[in-house]
């Protein structure tokens, strides 16, 4: 009997991850694209400025708590109930204000928009995560469907607002139409999900990078008996000659071997056909597994590990539990040297958003655009709109993702800084001034908008590519901080724009 998990196309798992990058953006915006129901329903407070505040917070902590709470929660489960919570805090959210108009029932709004931006979070750094384990092909489509949900968000709500405007209660209908719509996203996302987990690919590439993490536990267990971690990772021979001793004591066939062959890359990623299948799916073990590692004088070590049986480290079921994570990454000889490589590329993450944040939407939205034509709400609407096409627009040229030197994304990131300079001239421009003229400011936006989603998504990419396998997931973990703090740098940056 063929106990192998059924195939499936490989434009399947484009449309997947495109879809769980655009879930992990539609949640937020459709609660921006609804505010004008809160405020509406909640005139006695500064709902603008108050909801923003617990979605942060919400945000902020379960961006580093996610590191620690992915040893307790596996991927699948962490995506999947994840998507399910978002779906019953968008229903409770529109419940509350529709069935009573009490005041007081904003603070328990504001307590589900905590807990909306912290599930939101564990499913887009889980998502993220995930996508980094695939080949490199998968996260530029993760990254296009973030952007593509700001453009949903807008052209429905402008559709809803247009197609609604003779009822009696337009607002109210539009938004019911609108978190339906959302919801209804989130459960698509669900099921294209749980068929993900069945495929060979998604299986294969987490075997890949759960094989290579344990493997590194075995062969990184005694990294204290080392004074520092730069020894560690100079002296190669050193190390491998002190584990082969340690390996020989643990198994007692002592199979270790020595190659001196060239280090193999990893058949899936240039072969996405090739399939694993296991005898037993309920009680895998693995027969052998192989680490290698080379040398800085461009020889490769390899240490082969014989006979080694795993029982019930992992289910191949989609419905169940993945694959546990590896205790040893709780290690600090494990995370150090991960965040020490990718700690440029946060930075810089942190500040294209902090960039970007500053000034859009708070500062650009106050220029009117075609005033004889164009209401208040439309005017926003119209402002969003351009900037979400944009980001897309930036998104689909980096589906072939940009590689440069880490020194020329430095000097392009702090170059974007001088927009910060041309968007205060337009905002304190008179009328008549070339500045100020509209088509000036639309494509003032634009260019702004491209430069930042081409540079993020080229970080995003170079974070990605300078790990090892095995540091892949921890990788999609931690680059999802500093976009969180970017947005909340840039959202407090932009409170004091108003003074200047």
């Amino acid at each position: 009997m063929d106990l192998s998990p059924p195939r499936k196309s490989f434009l399947f798992h484009k449309i997947c991850f495109f879809i769980l990058g655009f879930c992990g953006a539609i949640p937020w915006f459709t609660i921006l694209s609804t505010l004008d129901f809160y405020v509406a329903n909640y005139p006695s407070y500064n709902v603008a400025l108050s909801i923003i505040i617990p979605n942060l917070m919400g945000q902020g902590l379960f961006c580093i708590l996610i590191y620690f709470l992915s040893f307790a929660l596996t991927l699948n489960v962490r995506i999947k109930y994840a998507l399910i919570a978002l779906i019953l805090l968008l229903i409770i959210l529109l419940i509350i204000p529709i069935s009573s108009s009490e005041q007081g029932l904003y603070w328990l709004v504001l307590i589900m928009i905590f807990f909306l931006g912290s599930f939101n979070t564990v499913f887009q750094t889980s998502s993220t995560a995930l996508c980094y384990v695939f080949p490199v092909e998968y996260p530029p489509l993760f990254f296009l469907g973030n952007s593509m949900a700001g453009v949903f968000t807008v052209g429905l709500r402008m559709i809803l607002m247009k197609s609604m405007e003779t009822l009696e209660n337009p607002l109210m209908y539009s938004t019911i139409g609108f978190i339906l719509a959302a919801v209804m996203v989130l459960t698509i996302a669900i099921l294209l999900y749980e068929n993900l987990t069945t495929t060979p690919l998604y299986f294969t590439c987490l075997y890949q990078e759960w094989k290579q993490s344990l493997a590194q536990s075995i062969v990184g267990s005694q990294l204290n008996g080392f004074n520092s971690f730069k020894q560690v990772e100079i002296d190669e021979n050193a190390k491998m000659d002190k584990y082969k001793n340690l390996l020989n004591s643990i198994f007692s066939d002592g199979l270790i071997e020595n190659d001196d062959k060239e280090e193999k890359d990893i058949s899936f990623i240039k072969d996405q056909k090739q399939t694993f299948t296991m005898e037993n799916y309920d009680r895998p073990s693995i027969s052998f597994f192989e680490i290698s590692r080379k040398n800085y004088n461009g020889t490769t070590n390899s240490v082969e590990i014989q006979n080694v049986q795993f029982q019930d480290s992992f289910n191949l079921k989609g419905s169940t539990d993945t694959i546990r994570r590896n205790k040893n990454k709780l290690d600090w000889g494990f995370f150090y040297p991960i965040l020490k490589k990718i700690s440029p590329m946060m930075i810089l993450i942190m500040l294209l958003l902090a960039q970007s944040l500053f000034v859009f939407p708070g500062m650009v939205i106050k220029k009117h655009l075609f005033p004889d034509y164009l209401n208040s709400s439309w005017n926003s609407l119209l402002w969003i709109l351009l900037f979400n096409l944009s980001d897309t627009s930036s998104k689909i040229l980096t589906l072939w993702p940009l590689r440069l030197r880490i020194q020329t994304f430095r000097i392009l990131v702090f170059l974007r800084f001088l927009f910060w300079g041309s968007f205060i001239l337009i905002k304190n421009s008179s009328e008549g001034d070339f500045v100020n003229n509209e088509w000036f400011c639309m494509v003032h936006l634009i260019i702004f908008s491209v430069f930042g989603g081409v540079l993020t998504n080229g970080l995003m990419i170079a974070a990605l590519e300078s790990g090892r396998s095995h540091e892949k997931e921890t990788i999609g973990l931690l680059i999802s901080v500093p976009a969180v703090y970017g947005m909340m740098l840039g959202s407090l940056l932009a409170l004091f724009s108003k003074y200047i």
